[in-house]
């Protein structure tokens, strides 16, 4: 038992370390973006603020597809420069709302998935997923972990829809905390 419990606590720090240092690189990323690419990321903007529809399509398949962009670079589009923080944050909110139903969407992706041949990724991560399956969703919303993957992982290996859609929560709370850094980083 103490074991198992060194193991999750040495998990969740790693993953702590690993949210700070992926924020770190978000704002180094903006900041260095603005320097760099400034025509580059205003006429991105531009094309963004006037394809709104354009703009969440894209960012709910992306949310819904593994190995998609991290949230943050949507949340540049709407940078303090280009509108105020009240309309940044309730844009940032409706993000999170496509979000949290791209994030099951993934999962019931998962559910119907065809079982595939023993040994693939899903199968050699069950028992992660069976010990640290909470702990994994919830540090999946706030961290560059794959959010679509875990998502497509709880539902294939059967992890509890309730449990689920509860956990996946989280992910207000990544954009929320996230979207303001963002906002005052610009």
């Amino acid at each position: 038992m103490g074991e198992q419990q060194s193991s999750r606590k040495e998990f969740i720090w790693q993953n702590i370390l690993k949210t700070v240092v992926y924020l770190l690189a978000v704002i180094g990323i903006i900041l260095a973006s603005k320097h760099f690419f400034k025509d580059e990321l205003d006429k991105l903007i531009d094309i963004a603020r006037h394809n709104l529809p354009v703009f969440y399509t894209v960012f709910f398949l992306l949310e819904i597809l593994p190995g998609q962009l991290p949230p943050e670079v949507f949340f540049v589009l709407y940078s303090k420069e280009t509108t105020s923080f009240p309309e940044f944050i309730s844009v940032v909110f409706f993000l999170a709302c496509l979000s949290y139903i791209a994030i099951n969407l993934s999962y019931y992706i998962g559910k119907i998935l065809p079982r595939l041949k023993p040994g693939n990724w899903f199968e050699k991560n069950r028992e992660l997923v069976n010990q640290y399956g909470s702990v994994i969703i919830v540090f999946g919303m706030f961290t560059p972990l794959p959010s679509a993957i875990i998502s497509m992982a709880a539902g294939y290996l059967n992890f509890p829809a309730w449990k689920f859609r509860l956990l996946t929560l989280a992910r207000f709370l990544r954009f929320l905390g996230y979207g303001p850094i963002v906002y005052f980083s610009t």
